[in-house]
């Protein structure tokens, strides 16, 4: 599965004796900017985390892959139809604020994530969201249960 520029969709290769073959597009929340898939034996799903452009802020339409603001855990069972968990994280503003090129792991129940983040800070925050100021970890607490509250936070 690869991201796909500026639309919400991945794009699904087949590995061939010829090589790499493009099979199909598919909706994927947040397929526009980088995501990490990974496979849970436990849940016997494939979980992905993103960061999908949301349909209230006006940049979600024309440009998503700049809507960086919410962080967004997501599932499946056949890396095909993907929903959304939960939100783990989220800003109102998508200019200044960022929860980007995020990488994560498995940690028994939970799963612990690393954020490239645009965010307020002594000094006016960032520039944009892409010219991320901090590099922040969080935690996503029972993320094959119901979370409890504050979780991901």
């Amino acid at each position: 599965m690869l991201r796909v520029d500026n639309v919400e969709k991945a794009a699904i290769l087949k590995v061939t004796p010829e090589g790499l073959t493009f099979d199909r597009l598919i909706d994927f929340p947040g397929g526009a900017k980088k995501f990490t898939i990974r496979y849970d034996k436990k849940s016997k799903r494939y979980w992905a985390m993103s960061n999908p452009a949301m349909p209230e802020f006006p940049q979600s339409a024309t440009a998503p892959a700049s809507v960086r603001n919410t962080l967004a855990l997501l599932s499946s069972s056949d890396l095909l139809t993907w929903r959304v968990e939960r939100i783990v994280l989220k800003h109102p503003d998508p200019i200044h604020h960022a929860f980007q090129y995020v990488d994560w792991q498995f940690e028994g129940r939970d799963i612990i994530v690393a954020s490239r983040t645009a965010f307020d800070d002594e000094h006016g925050g960032a520039h944009r969201a892409h010219d991320a100021n901090f590099l922040t970890f969080h935690r996503i607490e029972n993320f094959r249960g119901n979370p409890p509250p504050g979780a991901g936070r």
